[in-house]
């Protein structure tokens, strides 16, 4: 029998409380959140000023909410990833959007 150990983290309950005010506020979060030092870094399928899906990122002390990247079809539309993230670039990919609409990959 496997048994998995995850330490009780004091900041949980607020980083929570933040993910579900940005669940209410855009739309389908499909990936998990890429962290990087103390910030969550994510992406929504809709939401965003086009309704296209967007970038944002978090402080992990619930704080700090930022709308990184607004989707708006030619820059690429509904992201369904985790973010990968390198120095101070995000990479993913979205399923729709692009030149020829077929998603494409991008980095902010």
């Amino acid at each position: 029998m496997m048994v998995l150990y995850f330490p009780w983290i004091p900041m949980a309950p607020i980083i929570k409380t933040c993910l579900i005010s940005i669940l209410q506020m855009e739309k389908n979060p499909y990936a998990g959140v890429t962290l990087s030092g103390h910030t969550l870094f994510g992406a929504t399928e809709f939401g965003g000023a086009n309704n296209d899906g967007l970038i944002f990122s978090l402080d992990t002390n619930g704080g700090n909410y930022k709308d990184l990247l607004d989707f708006n079809v030619t820059n690429g539309q509904d992201p369904q990833c985790s973010l990968a993230l390198s120095g101070d670039i995000l990479y993913g990919v979205t399923v729709d959007g692009g030149a020829h609409n077929d998603g494409l990959v991008f980095f902010h």
